[in-house]
């Protein structure tokens, strides 16, 4: 084994015993992404590496949140956004920001606990791409009693867990949710500082026009394309 080979394993000892805390998300409230037109409450129960990092299986599944809008859009966006802090406006648009809450209190899996090491855990479980084994942990946390994970999150550089995976199911009355306190995805990046690429005109959206002057042959200048209706 080299220092380039990863260390997380699937867990192997009982996991009641994780660091933990008890939180009542109500009285702050969290920030998902999602898909504009959707409500926000969404429990992925995908498993294998097109799945969520710390979904469960059916019937539970897993809903994502964060700390603060930044940690959401980031996370919603995850590798599209790549090294280049820039999205298609297409793309943008057809994302929200909702802010959520669950009524009552959460049993929550402290990921980056000192002492989480001391159960197998380590940062990987937040930055890993090996899906299925923190799958694993997931289920076996969720097994365990723990009705969320709070983590740091891979999409950001913040050394702090601002990440929520919420197991479910949750009953409706415990799923909180304002719409009036949604934010427009194009606004939710501008705010985290993500630049937004315009789209790109096609033939159907466009008409062409010939600039003044000689439109023969030999004296045509490139021609211009302008919004349709403009």
């Amino acid at each position: 084994m080299t220092r380039g080979t990863p260390a997380l394993r699937p867990p192997t000892t009982d996991l009641h015993s994780f660091p933990s805390t008890e939180r009542k998300t109500a009285s702050s409230h969290l920030y998902r992404s999602h898909r504009a037109g959707r409500a926000p409450w969404h429990f992925d129960d995908t498993l294998g590496p097109a799945g969520g990092r710390f979904n469960l299986p059916a019937p539970r599944g897993t809903c994502y949140a964060a700390d603060d809008l930044a940690t959401a859009v980031r996370e919603g966006l995850g590798s599209v956004l790549g090294q280049t802090n820039v999205i298609e406006e297409d793309l943008a648009v057809s994302r929200v920001v909702s802010r959520i809450a669950v009524a009552g209190t959460l049993h929550v899996a402290e990921l980056n606990n000192p002492n989480a090491v001391r159960h197998g855990a380590n940062r990987e479980l937040s930055a890993s791409t090996d899906y299925p084994t923190t799958q694993k942990w997931a289920a076996t946390l969720a097994d365990a009693g723990f009705g969320a994970l709070h983590y740091e999150s891979r999409f950001t550089t913040k050394a702090a867990p601002t990440a929520w995976a919420l197991f479910g199911p949750l009953p409706e009355t415990m799923m909180l949710w304002d719409s009036r306190h949604d934010v427009p995805g194009h606004q939710a990046c501008r705010r985290c500082g993500i630049e937004i690429l315009p789209a790109m005109l096609d033939d159907a959206s466009a008409r062409v026009i010939d600039p003044p002057g000689d439109t023969t042959a030999a004296g045509r200048q490139p021609r211009c394309r302008w919004p349709a209706g403009s």
